[in-house]
Protein backbone atom coordinates (compact mmCIF):
# COMPACT_ATOMS: atom_id res chain seq x y z
CA UNK A 1 0.00 0.00 0.00
CA UNK A 2 2.89 2.31 0.83
CA UNK A 3 4.28 1.83 -2.69
CA UNK A 4 0.86 2.62 -4.17
CA UNK A 5 0.47 5.83 -2.14
CA UNK A 6 4.00 6.88 -3.04
CA UNK A 7 3.27 6.31 -6.74
CA UNK A 8 0.06 8.36 -6.46
CA UNK A 9 1.87 11.29 -4.84
CA UNK A 10 4.62 11.21 -7.48
CA UNK A 11 1.94 11.15 -10.21
CA UNK A 12 0.28 14.20 -8.62
CA UNK A 13 3.59 16.03 -8.68
CA UNK A 14 4.07 15.24 -12.37
CA UNK A 15 0.47 16.25 -13.10
CA UNK A 16 0.98 19.52 -11.21
CA UNK A 17 4.04 20.31 -13.30
CA UNK A 18 2.23 19.34 -16.52
CA UNK A 19 -0.70 21.60 -15.62
CA UNK A 20 1.59 24.56 -14.95
CA UNK A 21 3.34 24.00 -18.28
CA UNK A 22 -0.05 23.83 -20.02
CA UNK A 23 -1.12 27.09 -18.39
CA UNK A 24 2.10 28.64 -19.55
CA UNK A 25 1.40 27.65 -23.15
CA UNK A 26 -2.13 29.07 -22.90
CA UNK A 27 -0.82 32.38 -21.60
CA UNK A 28 -2.16 32.05 -18.03
CA UNK A 29 1.25 31.65 -16.46
CA UNK A 30 4.46 33.31 -17.47
CA UNK A 31 7.61 31.31 -16.71
CA UNK A 32 10.70 33.09 -18.05
CA UNK A 33 13.37 30.99 -19.70
CA UNK A 34 16.29 32.28 -17.72
CA UNK A 35 19.89 31.12 -17.61
CA UNK A 36 20.20 28.10 -15.27
CA UNK A 37 22.66 29.96 -13.09
CA UNK A 38 20.50 33.06 -12.97
CA UNK A 39 16.92 31.86 -12.35
CA UNK A 40 14.26 34.52 -12.26
CA UNK A 41 11.77 34.79 -9.43
CA UNK A 42 8.98 33.34 -11.54
CA UNK A 43 11.09 30.38 -12.75
CA UNK A 44 12.31 29.60 -9.22
CA UNK A 45 8.83 29.73 -7.80
CA UNK A 46 7.60 27.50 -10.63
CA UNK A 47 10.22 24.88 -9.68
CA UNK A 48 9.29 25.10 -6.01
CA UNK A 49 5.59 24.64 -6.70
CA UNK A 50 6.10 21.67 -9.02
CA UNK A 51 8.47 19.96 -6.57
CA UNK A 52 6.26 20.13 -3.47
CA UNK A 53 4.25 16.99 -4.15
CA UNK A 54 7.33 15.08 -5.31
CA UNK A 55 9.12 15.86 -2.05
CA UNK A 56 6.11 14.68 -0.05
CA UNK A 57 6.13 11.44 -2.02
CA UNK A 58 9.78 10.88 -1.28
CA UNK A 59 9.11 11.55 2.41
CA UNK A 60 6.53 8.78 2.48
CA UNK A 61 8.73 6.42 0.48
CA UNK A 62 11.77 6.80 2.72
CA UNK A 63 9.93 7.54 5.95
CA UNK A 64 10.70 4.14 7.44
CA UNK A 65 14.23 3.84 6.09
CA UNK A 66 15.79 4.79 9.42
CA UNK A 67 14.09 1.76 10.96
CA UNK A 68 15.63 -0.41 8.26
CA UNK A 69 19.18 0.68 9.00
CA UNK A 70 19.56 -1.81 11.86
CA UNK A 71 18.78 -4.75 9.62
CA UNK A 72 21.28 -3.52 7.04
CA UNK A 73 24.19 -3.52 9.54
CA UNK A 74 25.32 -7.10 10.24
CA UNK A 75 27.19 -6.62 13.53
CA UNK A 76 28.22 -4.13 16.18
CA UNK A 77 31.65 -3.49 14.63
CA UNK A 78 30.08 -2.44 11.35
CA UNK A 79 27.54 -0.44 13.32
CA UNK A 80 30.38 1.37 15.10
CA UNK A 81 32.09 2.21 11.81
CA UNK A 82 28.87 3.49 10.24
CA UNK A 83 28.85 7.30 9.88
CA UNK A 84 26.32 9.28 11.90
CA UNK A 85 23.59 10.65 9.69
CA UNK A 86 20.15 12.08 10.15
CA UNK A 87 17.22 9.92 9.07
CA UNK A 88 16.13 10.69 5.54
CA UNK A 89 12.61 11.36 6.70
CA UNK A 90 13.88 14.38 8.67
CA UNK A 91 15.79 15.57 5.60
CA UNK A 92 12.69 15.46 3.41
CA UNK A 93 10.61 17.18 6.07
CA UNK A 94 13.16 19.99 6.05
CA UNK A 95 13.14 20.17 2.23
CA UNK A 96 9.35 20.25 2.11
CA UNK A 97 9.23 23.01 4.72
CA UNK A 98 11.89 25.03 2.88
CA UNK A 99 10.01 24.59 -0.41
CA UNK A 100 6.71 25.77 1.05
CA UNK A 101 8.39 28.69 2.79
CA UNK A 102 10.07 29.66 -0.47
CA UNK A 103 6.72 29.75 -2.26
CA UNK A 104 5.27 32.04 0.39
CA UNK A 105 8.26 34.38 0.31
CA UNK A 106 8.42 34.55 -3.49
CA UNK A 107 4.70 35.16 -4.03
CA UNK A 108 4.85 38.95 -3.36
CA UNK A 109 7.85 39.26 -5.68
CA UNK A 110 6.11 37.39 -8.48
CA UNK A 111 2.97 39.47 -8.03
CA UNK A 112 5.06 42.64 -8.28
CA UNK A 113 6.65 41.29 -11.48
CA UNK A 114 3.22 40.50 -12.92
CA UNK A 115 2.07 44.06 -12.29
CA UNK A 116 4.93 45.37 -14.42
CA UNK A 117 4.12 43.25 -17.48
CA UNK A 118 0.38 43.89 -17.47
CA UNK A 119 -0.79 45.98 -20.45
CA UNK A 120 -1.16 49.65 -19.57
CA UNK A 121 -3.85 51.82 -21.10
CA UNK A 122 -2.85 55.30 -22.22
CA UNK A 123 -5.40 58.11 -22.18
CA UNK A 124 -5.33 61.76 -23.22
CA UNK A 125 -7.49 64.71 -22.18
CA UNK A 126 -7.04 67.55 -24.67
CA UNK A 127 -8.63 71.00 -25.08
CA UNK A 128 -8.38 73.04 -28.29
CA UNK A 129 -8.11 76.69 -27.25
CA UNK A 130 -9.20 77.95 -30.69
CA UNK A 131 -12.06 75.61 -31.56
CA UNK A 132 -13.09 75.21 -27.90
CA UNK A 133 -13.32 71.46 -28.35
CA UNK A 134 -12.39 68.81 -25.80
CA UNK A 135 -11.56 65.14 -26.17
CA UNK A 136 -10.98 62.52 -23.49
CA UNK A 137 -9.99 59.22 -25.03
CA UNK A 138 -7.96 56.06 -24.47
CA UNK A 139 -5.79 55.57 -27.54
CA UNK A 140 -3.40 52.76 -26.63
CA UNK A 141 -3.10 49.60 -24.54
CA UNK A 142 0.27 47.94 -24.19
CA UNK A 143 1.98 48.15 -27.59
CA UNK A 144 -1.29 48.40 -29.55
CA UNK A 145 -2.87 51.65 -30.71
CA UNK A 146 -6.64 51.90 -31.14
CA UNK A 147 -7.13 52.89 -34.80
CA UNK A 148 -10.46 54.65 -34.22
CA UNK A 149 -9.08 56.60 -31.26
CA UNK A 150 -6.00 57.65 -33.23
CA UNK A 151 -8.24 58.80 -36.09
CA UNK A 152 -10.27 60.92 -33.67
CA UNK A 153 -7.12 62.48 -32.25
CA UNK A 154 -5.85 63.21 -35.76
CA UNK A 155 -9.10 65.03 -36.49
CA UNK A 156 -8.91 66.88 -33.21
CA UNK A 157 -5.42 68.22 -34.04
CA UNK A 158 -6.43 69.44 -37.51
CA UNK A 159 -5.30 72.83 -38.77
CA UNK A 160 -7.71 75.20 -37.02
CA UNK A 161 -7.25 77.82 -39.74
CA UNK A 162 -8.11 75.69 -42.78
CA UNK A 163 -9.79 72.63 -41.28
CA UNK A 164 -7.34 70.32 -43.07
CA UNK A 165 -6.17 67.26 -41.23
CA UNK A 166 -3.30 64.84 -41.66
CA UNK A 167 -1.86 61.74 -40.07
CA UNK A 168 -0.21 62.60 -36.76
CA UNK A 169 2.70 60.43 -35.69
CA UNK A 170 1.30 58.35 -32.77
CA UNK A 171 4.56 58.84 -30.90
CA UNK A 172 3.50 62.45 -30.43
CA UNK A 173 0.54 61.23 -28.36
CA UNK A 174 2.92 59.08 -26.34
CA UNK A 175 5.09 62.14 -25.76
CA UNK A 176 2.12 64.07 -24.35
CA UNK A 177 1.26 61.11 -22.13
CA UNK A 178 4.86 60.86 -20.91
CA UNK A 179 4.96 64.56 -20.08
CA UNK A 180 1.84 64.42 -17.88
CA UNK A 181 3.16 61.29 -16.18
CA UNK A 182 6.53 62.95 -15.54
CA UNK A 183 4.69 65.87 -13.96
CA UNK A 184 2.94 63.45 -11.62
CA UNK A 185 -0.40 64.40 -13.19
CA UNK A 186 -1.10 61.55 -15.60
CA UNK A 187 -4.30 62.14 -17.55
CA UNK A 188 -4.49 65.84 -16.71
CA UNK A 189 -5.89 68.28 -19.28
CA UNK A 190 -3.54 69.63 -21.94
CA UNK A 191 -4.36 72.84 -23.80
CA UNK A 192 -3.53 72.64 -27.50
CA UNK A 193 -2.45 75.80 -29.28
CA UNK A 194 -1.27 74.21 -32.51
CA UNK A 195 -1.19 70.64 -33.79
CA UNK A 196 -1.08 69.94 -37.50
CA UNK A 197 -0.25 72.91 -39.70
CA UNK A 198 -0.65 73.09 -43.48
CA UNK A 199 2.15 74.64 -45.57
CA UNK A 200 -0.18 77.59 -46.20
CA UNK A 201 -0.74 78.22 -42.49
CA UNK A 202 2.96 77.83 -41.82
CA UNK A 203 3.81 80.44 -44.44
CA UNK A 204 1.24 82.86 -43.01
CA UNK A 205 2.76 82.47 -39.55
CA UNK A 206 6.27 82.97 -40.89
CA UNK A 207 5.22 86.33 -42.33
CA UNK A 208 3.46 87.54 -39.20
CA UNK A 209 5.40 85.98 -36.32
CA UNK A 210 9.13 85.57 -35.63
CA UNK A 211 10.77 82.23 -35.01
CA UNK A 212 8.63 80.04 -37.32
CA UNK A 213 10.70 77.45 -39.17
CA UNK A 214 10.43 77.07 -42.94
CA UNK A 215 10.31 73.30 -42.65
CA UNK A 216 8.31 73.15 -39.45
CA UNK A 217 7.62 69.68 -38.04
CA UNK A 218 4.03 70.81 -37.51
CA UNK A 219 3.54 70.20 -41.25
CA UNK A 220 4.65 66.58 -40.79
CA UNK A 221 2.38 65.89 -37.83
CA UNK A 222 5.39 65.59 -35.54
CA UNK A 223 5.10 68.73 -33.40
CA UNK A 224 2.61 70.35 -31.05
CA UNK A 225 2.36 73.57 -28.98
CA UNK A 226 0.89 73.07 -25.52
CA UNK A 227 0.05 74.48 -22.12
CA UNK A 228 -1.06 72.61 -19.01
CA UNK A 229 -3.36 74.48 -16.62
CA UNK A 230 -1.77 74.92 -13.22
CA UNK A 231 1.75 74.23 -14.55
CA UNK A 232 4.08 77.05 -15.47
CA UNK A 233 5.59 77.08 -18.94
CA UNK A 234 9.04 77.01 -17.36
CA UNK A 235 8.33 73.83 -15.41
CA UNK A 236 6.67 72.26 -18.44
CA UNK A 237 9.81 73.01 -20.46
CA UNK A 238 12.09 71.49 -17.83
CA UNK A 239 10.08 68.27 -17.64
CA UNK A 240 10.00 67.91 -21.43
CA UNK A 241 13.76 68.45 -21.61
CA UNK A 242 14.44 65.72 -19.05
CA UNK A 243 12.61 63.18 -21.21
CA UNK A 244 15.13 63.63 -24.06
CA UNK A 245 12.51 62.57 -26.62
CA UNK A 246 12.83 65.42 -29.11
CA UNK A 247 12.98 69.17 -29.54
CA UNK A 248 11.68 71.56 -26.89
CA UNK A 249 10.94 75.23 -27.57
CA UNK A 250 10.19 77.66 -24.76
CA UNK A 251 8.03 80.75 -25.40
CA UNK A 252 7.82 82.67 -22.11
CA UNK A 253 5.92 85.65 -23.49
CA UNK A 254 3.12 83.52 -24.91
CA UNK A 255 3.47 81.05 -22.01
CA UNK A 256 3.53 77.84 -24.02
CA UNK A 257 5.98 75.08 -24.90
CA UNK A 258 6.64 73.47 -28.25
CA UNK A 259 7.55 69.75 -28.27
CA UNK A 260 8.35 67.61 -31.29
CA UNK A 261 9.78 64.27 -32.40
CA UNK A 262 12.84 65.71 -34.09
CA UNK A 263 16.43 65.58 -32.82
CA UNK A 264 16.94 66.39 -29.14
CA UNK A 265 17.53 70.15 -28.95
CA UNK A 266 16.25 73.24 -27.17
CA UNK A 267 15.61 76.89 -27.89
CA UNK A 268 13.82 79.93 -26.54
CA UNK A 269 12.12 82.76 -28.41
CA UNK A 270 13.48 85.25 -25.89
CA UNK A 271 16.98 84.93 -27.38
CA UNK A 272 15.84 85.11 -30.97
CA UNK A 273 16.60 81.47 -31.83
CA UNK A 274 13.08 80.17 -31.82
CA UNK A 275 11.96 77.38 -34.13
CA UNK A 276 8.36 76.20 -34.35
Amino acid sequence: MSETLSAILVSLGMANQSLLQSNEREGYLHVPRAHPRKPTVAALRFWLRSSNVFILAQMYKFGSEDEMIDSELPDRKTRARAPMRAPRSILYVFLAFASLLGCLLLRPLQNARAEVVLPKERRLLLFDVYNHEKINIAYRRGDSYFPEAVAQLNHFLRDHRTGDLARIDPRLYDLLSDITAALGRAGTEIDILCGYRTPLSNEILRRTQPGVAVHSLHMLGEAIDIRIPGVSAERLRDVALKLHLGGVGYYPHSKFVHVDLGPVRRWSSSVGSGRR
